[in-house]
């Protein structure tokens, strides 16, 4: 690519400056993400017990996941500007994050049983404000964190779509009626 090409994000790469700003832009992007998501298991968590609900707990661990995922992530960014270790702390922020999806994928299959079983929870005014917020955050978030994560070509930093279909499985299991 030369100083001047624009990727298929539409963000310009030009010079070691452009990607030192991509990647503080990526360190801002996963701080907010630990920081949202930590808030969203402590709350999930906490009222998925208290309501008697296995999907807002599932959906609180997977807020879990989505925080040691961030902290993988900030730990691959702090080392992008340094390309001899780069490509090696990629490799191995994938295989982390791989790791989680697989968690994150159980943790969805476990919350879609319940949406099969209809096992309905006890009304929760903070699992459906939870649930609200992050129908509206998550995909604006992981739309920045795409196109930050094309433009510096980081597989790692990509969203996790199991994320977003487990907000949806929430969503069907917390609200039946809800489509």
């Amino acid at each position: 690519m030369s100083t001047n090409d624009t990727n298929y994000t539409g963000l310009r790469v030009t010079e070691a400056q452009n990607r030192q700003d991509l990647v503080l832009r990526g360190q801002r992007l996963e701080h907010f993400t630990v920081a949202w998501n930590g808030i969203e298991a402590l709350v999930s968590i906490m009222a998925g017990f208290i309501a008697g609900s296995v999907a807002l707990v599932g959906f609180g661990l997977d807020s879990v996941i989505e925080v040691v995922s961030g902290a993988a992530l900030l730990w691959r960014l702090h080392h992008d500007l340094d390309p001899t270790r780069r490509e090696r702390v990629e490799q191995t922020t994938v295989k982390i994050v791989g790791w989680l999806i697989a968690l994150a994928a159980y943790i969805v299959w476990e919350s879609g049983s319940t949406l099969i079983h209809h096992e309905l929870p006890e009304r929760s005014i903070a699992g459906i404000v939870v649930a609200a917020a992050a129908m509206v955050v998550m995909p604006l978030l992981a739309r920045a964190k795409r196109r930050v994560a094309g433009a510096l070509g980081s597989g790692a930093m990509q969203p996790i779509l199991g994320r977003l279909i487990s907000v949806h499985i929430f969503q069907k299991s917390y609200w039946p009626g809800w489509s």
